[in-house]
């Protein structure tokens, strides 16, 4: 059984639903949600074939300032002590 890659970002707060509705625009992108509101801080679950696209999307809006320290993480649901 194959499990998504994970990664978390920092999403600008007053720009988070635009954010959003650009990655829902590309279906099956990537699933997300929040994991730290008071941060800004979302986590993301992507299927490994998109993980390249999904870096290519996320590098673009980094450049705009939207999107900042995206970093790859192992995934915390494979961690049975982690809640979700």
């Amino acid at each position: 059984m194959a499990f998504c890659s994970y990664f978390q970002a920092k999403i600008t707060k007053r720009d988070t639903w635009f954010f959003v509705a650009t990655l829902r625009f590309n279906e099956h992108l990537a699933f997300d949600r929040t994991f730290d509101k008071a941060e800004g801080i979302f986590e993301f679950f992507v299927p490994t074939d998109n993980e390249e696209a999904f870096l290519l999307f996320m590098k673009q809006h980094e450049k705009t300032g939207l999107v900042s320290n995206i970093i790859q993480l192992p995934n915390r649901l494979l961690d049975p002590t982690e809640t979700v």
